[in-house]
């Protein structure tokens, strides 16, 4: 087995030998760096991948390769833009603005430290043999700093006859308030991988981190959500998403669920509520609405129709004897210039224990909706008791207040 050289970060899945796609940008940089999203927005949406259904990879810069977990968890609030470009090779990119430079380095640092554990040889993924290295080394081109992690493996599957080859790479980097998170992947049907797959990368990534990096006031979506004390006393800010912070335990509230294409801020917090905010400005009202859409009807986080089950069971769990409850309803929603449907629906177990907890009942009430090419997406959830319809009825105020905050933010 011969030494695999390593260098970078990434992940974007082109199969076919020596795989590539049509380049769409130029290597030269843009005559001056955006300073807010809106900007940087702008400057990319040309070169955006019209894919932005399938899974994004740059979704944590603490998740920079396979087989090595971490404890450390992005900040929550934190506005960003994320998107697929068309570069060759193809690469997801994340860039967030944070309060100020000296946030923006901290957590660079943080993901540079944990990177560390990636170094060595590759962690078999998904079943697969692995051969190869994975190398981390800093990441310093046009004023951005942080670390780089580029993986350069053959892998075969247990179906496979043959080894392909495989590079992917990751960057971390900060420059001002900003923090960029960009993967990519190149992949082959045979041999070993080619040294510009990952010099190739590296120049892709350049390209894109020189589109960021001036320092200008944030735009509106860095306020639009509201203090935590609107939702209740006790509010906390969580960074990851657990079980404790969803009372019915679906992944609604997961970080990875990211749109191609946008700019975004999610929030999720635990109090006398677990509440979860994300709002996203598409690219125009059409993507808009196909995110509304599927913030509310997505089948892989929803509970069935036809079901009532106990709190904290997983969705697909049909062992539901023991549930009472009101069924999951969706109805059409307005309030003010907010349009979209809401959801309700409760449950909890049939013999209520002396003093219940969370895990006993729930009542979950949420609202996708849009106003233009604004799209919010609310969560609230409680420990319902043996009310279950009044603990519903608490749910759309406090949601329609949340909605009044911003629509005083969210320009007309």
């Amino acid at each position: 087995m011969r030494k695999i050289m390593i260098v970078g970060l990434g992940a974007v899945l082109i199969g076919a030998a020596g795989g590539s796609a049509p380049p769409s940008v130029s290597r030269l940089p843009p005559a001056e760096a955006a300073g807010t999203l809106d900007e940087l927005a702008a400057m990319l949406r040309p070169h955006e991948a019209p894919d932005e259904e399938s899974y994004f990879q740059a979704y944590d810069v603490f998740s920079l390769c396979t087989g090595a977990l971490s404890d450390e968890a992005e900040p929550r609030g934190v506005a960003a833009y994320a998107a697929r470009l068309r570069t060759d090779p193809p690469i997801h990119v994340r860039f967030m603005r944070l309060a100020d430079a000296k946030a923006a380095r901290e957590l660079a640092h943080a993901a540079g430290g944990e990177a560390g554990a990636c170094e060595g040889p590759a962690a078999e993924e998904y079943g697969a043999v692995m051969e190869g290295d994975v190398g981390v080394a800093p990441y310093t081109r046009g004023g951005w700093e942080g670390v780089q992690v580029v993986s350069e493996t053959i892998a075969k599957r247990p179906t496979a006859w043959i080894y392909k080859p495989r590079t992917e790479g990751h960057v971390v980097a900060h420059k001002g308030p900003w923090v960029a998170h960009v993967q990519w992947e190149v992949s082959g049907a045979f041999g070993w991988p080619m040294r510009h797959w990952t010099t190739g990368g590296l120049d892709q990534v350049e390209w894109a981190l020189s589109h960021a990096g001036a320092d200008e006031p944030p735009t509106w979506l860095s306020r639009v959500l509201p203090d935590p004390g609107l939702y209740g006393t006790r509010m906390e800010v969580r960074p990851r998403v657990d079980q404790d912070t969803d009372l019915a335990c679906a992944n609604l509230a997961s970080r990875t669920f990211i749109v191609g294409s946008t700019q975004s801020v999610d929030r999720s917090m635990l109090g006398d509520a677990a509440v979860h905010e994300s709002v996203h400005v598409a690219a125009d009202e059409v993507q808009a609405e196909r995110i509304r859409h599927g913030r509310m009807h997505d089948e892989s986080a929803r509970i069935h129709p036809g079901w009532v089950r106990e709190p904290c069971r997983h969705w697909d769990d049909q062992n539901l004897e023991g549930a009472v409850g009101i069924l999951p309803a969706v109805e059409a929603f307005e309030h003010g210039r907010w349009t979209g449907e809401i959801e309700r629906f409760a449950g909890r177990v049939r013999s209520m224990p002396d003093e219940p907890t969370y895990r006993d009942s729930y009542a979950h009430v949420a609202v996708s909706v849009r106003s233009g090419t604004t799209v919010v997406y609310l969560q609230w959830q409680v420990a319902a008791g043996t009310d279950l319809e009044g603990a519903l009825r608490r749910g759309e105020p406090v949601l329609r207040k949340a909605l009044d905050h911003m629509s005083t933010i969210v320009p007309s």
